[in-house]
Protein backbone atom coordinates (compact mmCIF):
# COMPACT_ATOMS: atom_id res chain seq x y z
CA UNK A 1 0.00 0.00 0.00
CA UNK A 2 1.20 3.49 -0.84
CA UNK A 3 2.05 5.66 2.15
CA UNK A 4 0.91 9.26 2.31
CA UNK A 5 4.03 11.43 2.64
CA UNK A 6 1.91 14.46 3.55
CA UNK A 7 0.38 12.76 6.59
CA UNK A 8 3.71 12.98 8.41
CA UNK A 9 4.19 16.73 7.90
CA UNK A 10 3.43 19.31 10.58
CA UNK A 11 0.44 21.60 9.97
CA UNK A 12 2.41 24.79 9.30
CA UNK A 13 4.73 23.08 6.85
CA UNK A 14 1.79 21.49 5.02
CA UNK A 15 0.01 24.83 4.62
CA UNK A 16 3.23 26.45 3.43
CA UNK A 17 3.79 23.60 0.97
CA UNK A 18 0.29 24.08 -0.41
CA UNK A 19 0.95 27.75 -1.14
CA UNK A 20 4.30 26.96 -2.72
CA UNK A 21 3.00 24.14 -4.90
CA UNK A 22 0.04 26.24 -5.99
CA UNK A 23 2.27 29.14 -7.04
CA UNK A 24 4.68 26.87 -8.90
CA UNK A 25 1.78 25.10 -10.57
CA UNK A 26 0.30 28.35 -11.88
CA UNK A 27 3.68 29.53 -13.17
CA UNK A 28 4.35 26.18 -14.84
CA UNK A 29 0.91 26.19 -16.47
CA UNK A 30 1.48 29.73 -17.71
CA UNK A 31 4.86 28.70 -19.15
CA UNK A 32 3.25 25.78 -20.97
CA UNK A 33 0.57 28.06 -22.43
CA UNK A 34 3.23 30.54 -23.59
CA UNK A 35 5.24 27.68 -25.12
CA UNK A 36 2.11 26.38 -26.85
CA UNK A 37 1.29 29.79 -28.33
CA UNK A 38 4.90 30.24 -29.44
CA UNK A 39 4.95 26.76 -30.95
CA UNK A 40 1.77 27.39 -32.93
CA UNK A 41 3.13 30.69 -34.24
CA UNK A 42 6.50 29.16 -35.12
CA UNK A 43 4.87 26.16 -36.79
CA UNK A 44 2.73 28.42 -38.95
CA UNK A 45 5.57 30.74 -39.96
CA UNK A 46 8.55 28.36 -40.20
CA UNK A 47 7.05 24.89 -40.20
CA UNK A 48 7.12 22.03 -37.74
CA UNK A 49 10.30 21.35 -35.78
CA UNK A 50 11.42 19.07 -32.97
CA UNK A 51 10.87 21.89 -30.46
CA UNK A 52 7.17 21.88 -31.32
CA UNK A 53 6.54 18.85 -29.10
CA UNK A 54 7.89 20.45 -25.92
CA UNK A 55 4.57 21.81 -24.60
CA UNK A 56 3.03 18.36 -24.97
CA UNK A 57 6.07 16.76 -23.33
CA UNK A 58 5.65 18.94 -20.24
CA UNK A 59 1.96 18.09 -19.75
CA UNK A 60 2.61 14.91 -17.70
CA UNK A 61 4.73 16.94 -15.27
CA UNK A 62 1.89 19.44 -14.93
CA UNK A 63 -0.59 16.63 -14.29
CA UNK A 64 1.64 15.13 -11.59
CA UNK A 65 1.85 18.50 -9.87
CA UNK A 66 -1.94 18.91 -10.03
CA UNK A 67 -2.30 15.47 -8.45
CA UNK A 68 0.19 16.44 -5.73
CA UNK A 69 -1.76 19.61 -4.98
CA UNK A 70 -5.00 17.65 -4.72
CA UNK A 71 -3.39 15.24 -2.25
CA UNK A 72 -2.17 18.16 -0.15
CA UNK A 73 -5.65 19.69 -0.16
CA UNK A 74 -7.18 16.36 0.92
CA UNK A 75 -4.75 16.11 3.81
CA UNK A 76 -5.49 19.70 4.89
CA UNK A 77 -9.22 18.99 4.76
CA UNK A 78 -8.78 15.72 6.70
CA UNK A 79 -6.93 17.59 9.45
CA UNK A 80 -9.58 20.30 9.55
CA UNK A 81 -7.14 23.11 8.88
CA UNK A 82 -9.58 24.75 6.46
Amino acid sequence: MKTNKFAEMPDAKLLNLEKTVKAVLYMFAAAIVIMLITTIYTSVTRGFSAVSVLPVAFLPILLLNVNNLNEIKKEIKARGLR
